[in-house]
C-alpha cells in the first residue's frame, strides 16, 4: 500500500495535478466488539508555491502588444519642429512629457550673448587606447570626472563665441580656430542643454614611450634602445560643444553649468559608413561683461 501511494504520488508532482487517495481512519470499537474503518478523503496540492510565483511575473494584460506604443518618442518624431502638436501620443509618452521639468531659458535669452571659453583639448587616439602598449597612461584618480580624459591643468587656448540670430555662433580667430567661418548654434527643447559647433584648424599631442629591450641571455646582442609613439589629435573641421544651462538669479539671464564637453564626428563601422561623437576635450565659460 505505501508503495502504491508513494508511486502515484511521484507521477502526480511530475504532472503539478491534484491527487486524492483515501486515508483509513480507525474508529473506536462498536458496542458488538467490532472495529468499524471509515475511509477519510485527504486532498494534497502539489507545486503550490510555484503557482504563486509564477503569476508575479506574468505580464499586464492591460498593456498593448504593439512595442512603439509604450515608448517616450514615436518613430520619427525626433525628426518633427518642436512646435508641433502631436496628437498621436500614447498615454506613456504624454506622462513622461508632463514630468519633465522645463528651464525658462529661451533662444531669446541666449541670442546677443558673449562668452569667454577656456578649451582644454586632449584629442582622440588614432588608434585603439586597449591595444596600444604605448599609448597615454590615465591615472584614475587625476583624471576628469565628466570626460574621463586626461586633461591638461591649465587652459590650451581661450576663444570668445557670440551667439546671434538665427542660430548663428561667431567664434573668435585663436590658434585653435580659424574665425573665417562661422557656426551654429540650438538650444533643447527643454532649455537645459546648448549645442554649439566651431570652426578649428586641427590639435595634435604626440606622447612619446622611450625604453631598451634587453638581450637574450644565450645572444651576443646587446641592449637594444627603443622609441615609439601615440599621436592624439582632432582633425580640422567642425568641433562640437554642448553645455547645461541654468536660470540665473537676475531676470532674463542664465548661467552655463560647470565645465561643457567638446566632440568631433569621427567615422565609424566597415568602411567608416557610419558616424559618432567622440569626446575630445573640455571647457569652462564665463560670461562677457559687454553682454
Amino acid at each position: 500500500m505505501k508503495r502504491a501511494v508513494l508511486s502515484s504520488g511521484l507521477t502526480m508532482a511530475m504532472s503539478s495535478l491534484v491527487c486524492s487517495f483515501p486515508i483509513p481512519n480507525v474508529l473506536p470499537k462498536h458496542p458488538s466488539g467490532v472495529a468499524r474503518s471509515t475511509p477519510t478523503i485527504e486532498t494534497c496540492r502539489y507545486n503550490f508555491f510555484k503557482d504563486m510565483i509564477d503569476g508575479a511575473f506574468e505580464n499586464d494584460r492591460s498593456l498593448s502588444g504593439d512595442k512603439t506604443k509604450g515608448q517616450y518618442d514615436a518613430p520619427g518624431e525626433e525628426f518633427v519642429e518642436r512646435n508641433a502638436q502631436f496628437s498621436e501620443l500614447t498615454a506613456t509618452q504624454r506622462k513622461w512629457r508632463e514630468t519633465q521639468q522645463r528651464n525658462d531659458v529661451t533662444p531669446e535669452i541666449v541670442t546677443g550673448t558673449s562668452w569667454t571659453l577656456d578649451l582644454y583639448l586632449s584629442g582622440v587616439p588614432e588608434r585603439d587606447p586597449s591595444n596600444d602598449l604605448y599609448g597615454s597612461r590615465v591615472n584614475i584618480s587625476s583624471r576628469d570626472r565628466q570626460t574621463g580624459l586626461n586633461l591638461p591643468g591649465v587652459p590650451s587656448t581661450s576663444v570668445t563665441v557670440t551667439f546671434l540670430e538665427e542660430g548663428v555662433c561667431r567664434v573668435s580667430e585663436s590658434g585653435f580656430t580659424s574665425g573665417e567661418m562661422d557656426g551654429e548654434w540650438k538650444l533643447s527643447e527643454n532649455g537645459k542643454i546648448l549645442r554649439f559647433s566651431m570652426d578649428s584648424l586641427g590639435y595634435t599631442r604626440t606622447v612619446q614611450t622611450k625604453g631598451s629591450i634587453q638581450k637574450v641571455y644565450w645572444t651576443d646582442e646587446e641592449e637594444k634602445p627603443i622609441q615609439t609613439s601615440s599621436t592624439y589629435s582632432i582633425p580640422p573641421g567642425l568641433v562640437y560643444g554642448d553645455v547645461e544651462l541654468t536660470t540665473s538669479r537676475n531676470p532674463g539671464t542664465f548661467e552655463m553649468g560647470n565645465g561643457g564637453v567638446l566632440r568631433i564626428e569621427k567615422e565609424a563601422g566597415l568602411f567608416g559608413i557610419s558616424s559618432q561623437l567622440k569626446t575630445c576635450g573640455k571647457f569652462e565659460a564665463r560670461r562677457n561683461n559687454s553682454s
